[in-house]
């Protein structure tokens, strides 16, 4: 009986450890996301009732505030406007592509 007991005790230690290790890696895991850059596009695609259609692309930069004071450029801030002189330039594919690849490269 005295066995019986000492492996629960020990089941619920790994327990203990196992779901301290999770909470461990969860905080890691947000404070992670904290430090994220994110852009965003947003595509709206509208059709008059003629069958006119109109794409609009806008881009969303997020950044945390830790990273807005290293941002002495104001990248941040002007990229909205620099994605939609690239679109006038380059079309919808062409500009997406390159921002894709100016992120990852």
């Amino acid at each position: 009986m005295s066995h019986a007991l000492c492996n629960n005790t020990s089941n619920s230690r790994g327990e203990q450890n196992d779901h301290l290790r999770r909470a461990e890696l969860r905080a890691l895991q947000i404070k992670r996301r904290s430090y994220r850059c994110m852009m965003s596009i947003f595509w709206n695609i509208g059709v008059s009732k003629e069958g006119a259609v109109k794409t609009k692309l806008d881009l969303l930069m997020k950044m945390p505030e830790q990273a807005e004071k290293l941002d002495t450029e104001n990248v941040m801030a002007s990229a909205p406007e620099s994605f939609r002189r690239l679109l006038s330039v380059f079309g919808e594919e062409a500009t997406i592509e390159s921002l894709i690849q100016s992120v990852c490269f």
